[in-house]
């Protein structure tokens, strides 16, 4: 079972990632956080395979995100699910230590895709 803590500031967003998942039986949702500083504080405590969060969050912005989560966890792999489907965005994340990209315009299958593929 692959376990997934998903980060996103947006409500909307967080509901629609746990529906999706609730379809997979191979993946659980543990947690969810509406922030880069909640999404650390999760981290500490439960066990996780897979990090997929958004790129633009109030609080710790990617960057910064992901190399905490790197200098901390440096073996859970990191997912930026981004509105923000640029270049530079992605190579940004990518160049901080995320292990993969993927715009939140994809299909849900390409992100189930990027889910088993990056995990």
């Amino acid at each position: 079972m692959l376990r997934i803590i998903h980060a996103d500031d947006r409500e909307m967003m967080r509901h629609a990632i746990a529906q999706f998942m609730l379809r997979n039986p191979n993946i659980t949702m543990v947690a969810q956080a509406s922030s880069g500083n909640e999404l650390l504080q999760k981290l500490q405590v439960i066990e996780t395979d897979l990090v997929l969060t958004d790129w633009n969050m109030p609080g710790v912005d990617g960057e910064e995100l992901i190399g905490r989560i790197k200098n901390t966890f440096p073996s859970v792999p990191i997912l930026v699910h981004s509105a923000d489907d640029d270049a530079h965005t992605r190579n940004r994340a990518l160049n901080a230590g995320a292990s993969s990209f993927i715009s939140k315009n994809c299909p849900p299958k390409i992100l189930l895709q990027a889910i088993l593929g990056t995990a």
